[in-house]
């Protein structure tokens, strides 16, 4: 089956000034992915009416009616686990998952305990084949969920032993698994060694994907062990200010064949895009 692993989707702010019928994305982007058996992305923005923020330098909220702008790219999971799901507190991170079920669209990462958090979100392909998903963030810890307050499925990148052993456990309910991780800072220059270190620990606990998100910037893809590790695919769609030095506007798509059988990952490519002017394109030349 056909995976595509995509950036952070920020289609919040700037977008919700536009009208219903903007389209942020090229007809060659949406037909790639549209011609995807899955699409995954890590979700930068809440969906929300609500207009209560956190306290924080930046909130991001996507208008529902705009919820089209999801379908259109053909989204099966949302990751959210990051730093902006609770922009507009545990209202708005209710609200995303609310308008998320009514769109179709899966999503782990986030919820009312860490049970809800943490939960693996299981997809069943070709009758018989379970794809897992689940979703964890390094920041930030005080929107870590706990036993009986919501938040994000938190980890700590110097002490990750919860998040290996979460994996191990999930790997035994389902053929592949795929663990969505918003960690590190926005534009390093360097991959971590912590970061690297734990990629190879969650392979070898069972993990067919780490697909990486947080950085802003585009950072390598590494093979490991038969898995494949995404440090970061940049930002998918957004309306950010471009940094010269790092080039935030330009991303990638990472599209492969996955045997759900064996396990075995066939013709990985990463496919260079650009957004302009608020829209997303294949990067020509």
């Amino acid at each position: 089956m056909r995976i595509v692993l995509i950036g952070d989707i920020q289609l919040g702010r700037l977008f919700n000034e536009k009208r219903a019928s903007f389209n942020p994305y090229s007809s060659c982007i949406k037909n790639m992915l549209n011609h995807a058996d899955m699409v995954v992305g890590n979700l930068e923005t809440t969906i929300t009416n609500h207009t209560i923020k956190t306290p924080k330098t930046f909130n991001y909220r996507m208008n529902p009616a705009h919820g089209h702008w999801l379908q259109q790219i053909s989204l099966t999971h949302a990751n959210l686990a990051n730093n902006h799901i609770l922009d507009f507190g545990v209202t708005g991170m209710r609200d995303t998952q609310f308008y998320l079920d009514k769109l179709g669209i899966g999503y782990a990462g986030s919820g009312d305990n860490i049970e809800a958090a943490s939960r693996l979100q299981i997809y069943t392909y070709l009758k018989d084949y379970k794809i897992g998903i689940m979703g964890a963030a390094d920041h930030y810890k005080d929107w870590a969920a706990t036993k009986n307050s919501p938040g994000i499925n938190y980890f700590d990148l110097t002490s990750p032993s919860k998040l290996i052993q979460h994996v191990k456990k999930a790997r035994e309910k389902v053929d592949f698994l795929i663990v969505c991780l918003h960690w590190g800072s926005n534009y390093m220059d360097a991959i971590p060694n912590s970061m690297r270190a734990l990629g190879y620990k969650l392979i070898d606990a069972g993990a067919n994907i780490i697909h990486g998100t947080s950085a802003h910037h585009i950072l390598p893809v590494e093979s490991y062990r038969g898995g494949l590790i995404i440090y970061s695919n940049g930002d998918f769609i957004d309306d950010y200010a471009v940094d010269p030095n790092y080039r935030n506007d330009l991303g990638m798509m990472v599209t492969l064949d996955a045997d759900l059988k064996t396990g075995n990952l066939n013709n990985i490519q990463t496919i260079p895009t650009i957004i302009k002017d608020m829209k997303v394109d294949i990067l020509i030349g």
